[in-house]
C-alpha cells in the first residue's frame, strides 16, 4: 500500500489541479468511511471533509485558470470522484441534490 502523505493540490478536501485545501483534511483510519460534503452553487464551490471546512471559493476568481481548464465555467455536468493514491478506494451513499432557488 502506498502511504505517502499527499499535499498541496493533491490533497484531500481540495479541487484538482486548482487548489489545495485550506488546512490538511483529517482521514479517518482505513476500517472507517470518510465523510465528503461538496456544494457547488453557481461558481461557488465549498468542501467539508469529515466535517472541517477544508475548501471554500469562488471559481470566478480563477479567470486566468481557466483559459487552460475551461471546465471552471461551466454551470452543468459530470462530477468526478479521484483518488491519487495506488490503494483500492470505494464510494458509498452518493446523494447528489438541486440546490432550490
Amino acid at each position: 500500500m502506498n502511504k505517502r502523505k499527499l499535499s498541496g493540490l493533491y490533497a484531500s478536501g481540495g479541487v484538482h489541479l486548482l487548489k489545495g485545501p485550506r488546512r490538511p483534511a483529517p482521514n479517518k483510519p482505513l476500517s472507517e468511511w470518510n465523510r465528503v460534503r461538496v456544494v457547488s452553487d453557481r461558481s461557488h464551490r465549498q468542501v467539508e471533509w469529515n466535517a472541517v471546512a477544508a475548501f471554500g471559493e469562488d471559481f470566478n476568481a480563477f479567470a486566468r485558470a481557466a483559459e487552460a481548464a475551461p471546465g471552471l465555467a461551466r454551470t452543468r455536468g459530470s462530477i468526478a470522484l479521484r483518488i491519487h493514491q495506488t490503494v483500492p478506494v470505494e464510494f458509498r451513499e452518493i446523494v447528489v441534490t438541486p440546490i432550490s432557488r
